[in-house]
């Protein structure tokens, strides 16, 4: 099972070596319930300077997807559940898909260099447009929340 997640664990690890100072670190991940189980062990073998960075790391399931696992998965790797989390999702990351998905008419034929210029900048795009309607959705978000 460890090797189907080498490449997210490579990913992790890459991320993990610019973080080390982190006291407190967390990630998202769909299969985190799978990953989490030999994620240690693979960190000895293939990334032995980062297993203390690691044993320090949290991984969630993002929430969306955490109501298709088992029980046990969900009081266990749910955000809401998890200490020092606070009200976050985990998907983020994903929210852009459907629509940077309708650049591809213009982007499929470009060479790698355009594309990655074009891709470039739709998500700085996109990510402008998340700051600049930060304050609105957070006063949704909290009009929503009962306390």
């Amino acid at each position: 099972i460890g090797d189907r997640f080498a490449n997210s664990d490579y990913a992790l690890a890459q991320v993990l070596q610019s973080q080390k100072d982190q006291l407190h670190i967390v990630y998202s991940y769909d299969l985190e319930c799978q990953h989490s189980i030999h994620c240690i062990s693979h960190f000895e073998t293939s990334f032995p300077d980062l297993v203390d960075v690691m044993k320090r790391v949290v991984g969630c399931i993002p929430q969306m997807h955490i109501w298709n696992h088992k029980d046990d998965c969900q009081y266990q790797f749910l955000f809401a559940y998890t200490e020092g989390i606070g009200c976050t999702c985990g998907e983020i990351v994903e929210t852009p898909w459907a629509e940077s998905n309708q650049t591809s008419g213009s982007t499929k034929k470009q060479n790698l260099g355009h594309r990655h210029d074009s891709l470039d900048h739709f998500h700085g795009h996109w990510n402008w447009e998340k700051l600049i309607k930060l304050g609105t959705s957070i006063r949704i978000g909290i009009s929503c929340y009962e306390f």
